[in-house]
């Protein structure tokens, strides 16, 4: 799952109850917990256990989440279709003139051991 994929029901409701200040420390609440990791491995909480007491708080992209369905980092244009190519790739060859006659030059220098006409 994505950093940027839809919540799923679950994950939702996990949001709105760590928003609402829920306690979810109860050993009943442990699949919620588990669930709130995910959300903090999102960046929409923070969760965690100190001194025997496990706790979480929702962050500006949690509620940002919470007010507009999306998480803030992704954005809302449409998606681009052109593809770049990672930094370090190699271009493809051009056909410029100067190319194709430096290759034409190779190909009429003569063989190894023959002798040039």
């Amino acid at each position: 799952m994505g950093r940027w994929d839809p919540l799923n029901e679950l994950q939702l409701s996990v949001l709105s109850r760590i928003a609402d200040g829920d306690d979810l420390s109860d050993p009943a609440q442990a699949g919620y917990r588990r669930s709130a990791y995910v959300l903090r491995d999102r960046g929409l909480v923070t969760a965690r256990k100190r001194h025997g007491r496990w706790q979480a708080h929702i962050t500006e992209a949690g509620r940002f989440y919470l007010e507009h369905g999306r998480h803030p980092d992704r954005s809302t244009g449409k998606a681009s279709t052109k593809r770049t190519p990672p930094a370090g790739a190699k271009q493809a060859k051009s056909k410029s003139p100067q190319a194709s006659a430096g290759s034409d030059a190779a190909k009429s220098r003569p063989a190894r051991g023959q002798v040039p006409r």
